[in-house]
């Protein structure tokens, strides 16, 4: 009731699952927006938008299918 309530507030959420393996984690989390639901899809996809706002540290898409070096690439900026 508590997480409830801060949501509810405009608070942040987020809760650690129990994994069936010790090397996977698990975290649950959820805000609450007032917007419609596709305006806030467009912005979440408008990846230049997302890099103009503060708080976000780093952002870019995966490779399709996805490759190491994208990966490396996000995690330890461009080469």
């Amino acid at each position: 009731m508590r997480r409830w309530r801060r949501l509810t507030r405009g608070k942040a959420v987020a809760k650690v699952i129990d994994s069936p393996r010790p090397s996977q984690v698990f975290v649950f989390g959820a805000i609450s927006i007032k917007t419609q639901p596709s305006s806030y899809v467009a912005m979440a996809r408008d990846l230049n938008k997302l890099r103009s706002l503060p708080g976000y540290l780093a952002i870019q898409r995966f490779s399709s299918p996805l490759v190491w070096g994208t990966l490396f690439c996000f995690l330890h900026g461009s080469p």
